[in-house]
């Protein structure tokens, strides 16, 4: 069984890059953009600056916690008596990320993921359980970061000149996601009964024509059952396992922020606390991420560049700090993602050795 890549489906490879070269053209827009009303003098002098290794460690941090969330998968699927291959659970945990990197508003990582996990045959409910676990996992940790540093938070939007209410929107959104997706978590089969109750309104009748699935309620309710008992099993009796692959997702994060706080200190000279940059990373990150274009690409350029412009108060070199970070983590790293993408699903890495699932 080949999961992911098709060799031989040209206008699927085609699709892909066009959806890359217009999210590359829209970045460099708005950084040239921006640009326009900065000292023209200084940007070409921030650029001499530049050097290999602001490329090369930002991408080396970003595939690191790559590799972290493949050791995070291949755990928490053992505790559901189920291994997998380390080379099929780097490429659910690099490709993912491709996926949400090129798709409106981030939003096709997940769904990817799950997909490729019931492609190799593990259960639906287990692969739900896991992937949205993991999410979770991610909102409550920016959630916990932001309301244990909420002083420092307000220090840094006041130094940005940024008003409250953009903190308080990130707060809002992050709680909001969070308690959501929790609730998910801890009553699916409530969504169940409440798919039941929408099967006969003009709206299950709209998913169902979109779906092309009439029966897609029943199908929800079961598998929200299902869930509720994979979940159960995680979070009752697996707890230890949860918290480690919950500080394993707090190291990604510090490696994703540190990657920028690195290019950030080497290419506008400019020091800069690592915690305020790491809270800023979160903050910008809730908002940003519902930017309908591929990646949010564009928004980081914009939003990163004016935000640490007035953190560095440094408005030209942090422009091109942030487009050589965002160069690195983004264009190269979907270069290396792709490369998973292609090369893996070509030699398969689809069979699994499981045992009985936990009730």
């Amino acid at each position: 069984m080949r999961i992911g890549y098709n060799v031989k489906d040209r206008a699927n490879s085609r699709r892909i890059i066009r959806i890359v070269g217009a999210a590359l053209i829209l970045g460099l827009a708005v950084g040239v953009f921006i640009s326009l009303f900065l000292d023209r003098q200084v940007v070409l002098r921030t650029l001499a600056k530049v050097k290999l290794i602001y490329l090369l460690i930002p991408l080396l941090m970003f595939v690191a916690a790559h590799f972290i969330d493949t050791a995070r998968l291949t755990l928490v699927l053992a505790q559901f008596k189920i291994r997998i291959h380390f080379a099929q659970a780097f490429y659910n945990s690099a490709v993912g990320p491709f996926f949400t990197n090129i798709t409106p508003m981030s939003a096709g990582g997940q769904p990817f993921q799950i997909y490729h996990l019931c492609a190799i045959n593990v259960e639906k409910d287990t692969a739900t359980n896991v992937i949205l676990t993991r999410f979770v996992e991610q909102l409550l940790i920016s959630l916990m970061l932001l309301l244990i540093f909420l002083p420092q938070m307000f220090i840094v939007t006041s130094s940005l000149k940024v008003s409250r209410p953009l903190a308080y929107l990130a707060l809002v959104l992050t709680v909001f996601l969070s308690l959501s997706l929790l609730s998910l978590l801890v009553w699916p089969s409530a969504f169940g009964r409440l798919a039941l109750r929408l099967e006969h309104t003009r709206f299950g009748l709209l998913v169902g024509r979109l779906l092309k699935r009439h029966d897609w309620c029943e199908a929800v309710y079961r598998l929200s059952h299902r869930l509720q008992a994979s979940v159960r099993f995680l979070w009752r009796e697996k707890i230890p396992i949860m918290i480690v692959d919950t500080l394993l997702g707090l190291v990604n994060m510090g490696l994703h922020a540190w990657s920028l706080y690195f290019v950030l200190e080497g290419v506008v000279g400019v020091r800069v606390e690592f915690l305020y940059v790491l809270i800023s990373y979160q903050i910008l990150w809730q908002i940003i991420s519902y930017i309908p274009t591929p990646g949010a690409s564009g928004g980081v350029e914009g939003a990163f560049a004016l935000v640490y412009g007035g953190m560095t108060q440094a408005p030209e070199s942090t422009l091109i700090a942030v487009i050589v970070w965002r160069f690195s983590t983004y264009y190269l790293l979907l270069l290396v993602e792709g490369l998973v993408y292609a090369l893996l699903a070509k030699r398969g890495y689809a069979k699994i050795v499981r045992a009985s699932v936990p009730a």
